[in-house]
This record gives structure tokens, C-alpha cells and sequence, in this order.
């Protein structure tokens, strides 16, 4: 999903011919892209909520526990959006992170300057697992976004 201004719209959407198979996805790898909010943090860190949110809501409705989420931006960014704790608020847990390699793979077009030089700026990939929550605690919240899912086509 690279690039994407609305990703989680694609999450909710099951319109003729377009269908994603969910069952088959594994993996969701999201370069997100700010350009449209430049400088509105509270836009940005909108973005991303939503897009946990509404992936969130595809994976408990579907029960695809084993999908893993990499969100490919800059560090920086990551740190100011508070991504981690936005993930986690949606049952995404941060599981580990490392250097995008732009040489290989590509310029990430994300790129942020730091009053503060010691801190490199950088494109990193970030990996999430989902931990949904418990039936005790939710009850059957599975049915009930499955519904919903339904509903909205």
C-alpha cells in the first residue's frame, strides 16, 4: 500500500471485482504518505490511527491473528506521531523495527529535519502482531464486526 491517502478504505471495501482475499494476506506493508498534511501533526497521527482502526476491524471481523503489519516512515516521525502507542491502543503490539534500505528497496518519501543533529533522520520499518483482545473481556465482538462489515458494502 504504497502511497495510498485513504488505505482503510480498502480494508471495509468489498466491491464487485475488487475484492481483497484476506484469508490469503499475511503480511500488510503500509509506506504511508504525509505530503497532503505537511506540517498538521494532529492530521498525521489521524492518518494513523485510522488506518490501525480500520485494519484492526478487518483482522478481528476475519480472525487473521497470524497477519503481520510493517509500516515503512521516518523515524522521527514515528516517535512524534506516537505510533507505537496508537498500534497498541488497537490491539497492534510493536515487535521489533529496523533500517528501511533506500539503496535497495527505493526512496521513502518521508523525510523530516530534526532540530536535534544527534538523532539521524531515517526511513525504518516498523513490525506489529496483532493480540486480539479476549471474548471474556470483548464478549463476541468477532459477530458483531463481521455484521458490521457486512453492513457497510
Amino acid at each position: 500500500m504504497w502511497g495510498l491517502r485513504h488505505p482503510y478504505q480498502i480494508f471495509i471495501s468489498e466491491a464487485e471485482g475488487d475484492s481483497i482475499p484476506w484469508n490469503d494476506i499475511k503480511c500488510v506493508l503500509w509506506f504511508p504518505y504525509f505530503a497532503s498534511y505537511e506540517e498538521n501533526l494532529e492530521g498525521q497521527k489521524r492518518l494513523m490511527q485510522n488506518f490501525f482502526e480500520y485494519l484492526a476491524i478487518r483482522i478481528l471481523a476475519s480472525t487473521l491473528y497470524e497477519v503481520q503489519v510493517i509500516v515503512t516512515m521516518n523515524n522521527i516521525r514515528f516517535s512524534q506521531l506516537q505510533v507505537e502507542k496508537l498500534g497498541r491502543d488497537c490491539f497492534f503490539f510493536f515487535a521489533e523495527s529496523f533500517p528501511f534500505d533506500e539503496s535497495r528497496f527505493g526512496e521513502v518519501p518521508d523525510s523530516m529535519t530534526t532540530k536535534k543533529p544527534m538523532v539521524p533522520s531515517r526511513a525504518s520499518s516498523y513490525v506489529f502482531n496483532m493480540h486480539p483482545p479476549s471474548d471474556f473481556q470483548f464478549g463476541d465482538y468477532t459477530t458483531a464486526l463481521s455484521n458490521h462489515l457486512c453492513s457497510s458494502k
